[in-house]
Parts: C-alpha cells; structure tokens; sequence
C-alpha cells in the first residue's frame, strides 16, 4: 500500500532531522517545497522544529489518504510522534514520483513549540548522590538525543521532603526545594532541571507504593530516583519488588 512505502521516508525525514541535515531534506524533496527552490526558506523552520522538540524518539503512524491530481499522485500521513522534549503530530503530505515518494509538504503541531526552546539541561545531586551516576546520564542524553548537559552542585533537601512514616521522599516537594535552590535556572524559560537522588520516593498525590521519577512539565523540573532500579532495595522480598508498581 502506499503509506507502507512511505514509511521508510518519513524514517529517514527523522534521521535527517535530528543530525541537522537541513539542506539535505530540502535538496530531496520535491520542488516547492522549498519556497522559489531556496532552501533558505525552509531551512530555519525544521532548525526551530529540531531545537524547540529535540531528537525523534517514536513515531507511530495515524490517519493516511491517497489522492491523484493531475499533478500527481499524494500521500498524506499524519504520526503521533514523541520528541525528547515533548510529543507532538506530523503531517506528511509526499508525492509520488516513479517509484520512490518526495517530500511536498509538512506541518508539526506541538505545545512544545509554544514554548522557548531549552537551551540548557542540568543535572542535580539530591544529597550525598554520588556524581559518577549522573555522568552516565550526560553520556546518554548526548548520544541519544544529542543534548549538552552538565552538572550542577548537590543540594540538601529539606525537612518537608521526607515523610518520615514511610522513610521515603515526597517527590512533588523535592521539585519545589529544587527549583526553589535553582530558581534562577528554574525561571529563566530555558533551563531544564533533573534531580538525581539514591534515596526511594514516591509522589503524594497519587495511590502508589513508590515512583522512579516524577515530572512537572510547566516547571521544567524532574526527580529520578535510583533506588530502585533493579526493582528491589535492601530487605525486600524480590518476588514483590515488581515494576508495576512504579511510575507508568
């Protein structure tokens, strides 16, 4: 079928995408699409794309229909797909020449887009967490989704964001003691906060035993925690240390 045969584009649209092959996407697709044949034109708009959401995670493919002219024949697909810094859905409109399909148009609707773009992405020591870890995640990010990252110093939490009956922290207060020791960062509209902590967490406003992390998107602030990342912790039974417990 059609879409079938331009699904392999639309992978290869994403992979230029986020190695920054702008002129190349341009210079393959059809003409016009590219105002006057200029890339120029079309260039800065798929950068503001590429900054604004960052590196293709998934795309899962939508609605799709076929139509002919005497142009030619189109395919337009549409993909719910999920960026690094948000989801968001494509439309692709190609047009079939021979047999392979060329570029004819494109349009992505995201809140992420709405936004100024994150420029910088930090990480921060929750407590004695040991920096080596968090290297390792910088290491991921930048080869994954080819985000800068650095560290930035540990922070004590407070006494609010541990709830002493159940020794663990309270996730949503350790966001807030976060963005309130970083709230420079937290405020300037282009800064990402990530805590990292060892100790086991769970978040207040929901029924669940524990959380590996927890986000508030808004805020562009996130907690991980370690703890239990081999889904145990010292002195519990491993048969019910089970993932369905954790965050979804």
């Amino acid at each position: 079928m059609a879409y079938q045969l331009a699904d392999p584009a639309v992978q290869q649209f994403h992979r230029q995408l986020d190695t920054g092959q702008y002129e190349v996407i341009c210079g393959q697709a059809a003409q016009g699409f590219c105002a006057s044949g200029a890339a120029g034109d079309a260039m800065p708009v798929l950068k503001g794309v590429h900054e604004k959401l960052g590196n293709t995670v998934s795309a899962k493919r939508g609605a799709w229909n076929v139509g002919s002219t005497t142009s030619g024949t189109f395919v337009r697909i549409q993909y719910n797909t999920t960026f690094a810094l948000g989801p968001g859905v494509e439309t692709f409109t190609w047009i079939k020449i021979a047999n392979t399909f060329k570029l004819y148009g494109y349009n992505v609707q995201s809140n992420a887009l709405l936004k100024p773009a994150a420029k910088n992405l930090y990480f921060v020591p929750i407590g004695d967490t040991p920096t080596t870890e968090i290297s390792k995640l910088i290491a991921h990010y930048q080869e994954k989704f080819g985000i800068e990252a650095r560290i930035l110093p540990s922070i004590a939490p407070s006494a609010n964001d541990m709830d002493e009956n159940r020794q663990q922290f309270i996730a949503e207060s350790l966001i807030q003691t976060m963005t309130r020791d970083y709230a420079n960062l937290a405020t300037d509209g282009s800064s990402v906060l990530i805590g990292i902590t060892g100790q086991d967490m769970y978040p207040r406003g929901e029924g669940w035993q524990f959380c590996f992390g927890w986000r508030i998107t808004d805020a562009r602030a996130a907690i991980v925690s370690t703890a239990r990342m081999n889904l145990d912790y010292p002195g519990e039974p491993i048969t019910e240390a089970k993932a369905s417990r954790g965050c979804p």
